[in-house]
């Protein structure tokens, strides 16, 4: 919460849909990824075991992995853009503080 402003758990438990979910759902297979489809969203119902179970399964199938290289190589692209763009420094400086805080925060 301290770094989003949200529970860490928030996402798992709402249900949301989005890159990580589908590269995770992507990945899974057998009981797994059943698992992973029935519980996502999920809610209140979700034990504090179910959300680690799900997080696990969301690093154990290389989705974590893959969503943090794309953020990176995006990242770095806007760096580039960036460096090139005819800018004044102070707001080449603004907007490359603004592609770092949007891309990369703590775990």
């Amino acid at each position: 919460p301290s770094v989003t402003g949200k529970p860490a758990d928030s996402d798992i438990r709402e249900g949301k849909r989005h890159l990580l979910y589908a590269k995770s759902v992507a990945a899974l297979r057998g009981g797994d990824r059943e698992l992973f489809v029935e519980k996502w969203g999920a809610g209140s119902a979700l034990s504090d075991q179910d959300v680690a179970t799900l997080r696990a399964l969301v690093e154990s199938s290389g989705a974590a992995a893959q969503v943090e290289d794309l953020l990176r190589a995006l990242g770095d692209e806007a760096g580039r853009a960036l460096a090139k763009a005819e800018l004044d420094s102070e707001c080449g400086a603004a907007l490359d503080a603004l592609r770092r805080l949007s891309i990369w925060r703590e775990r």
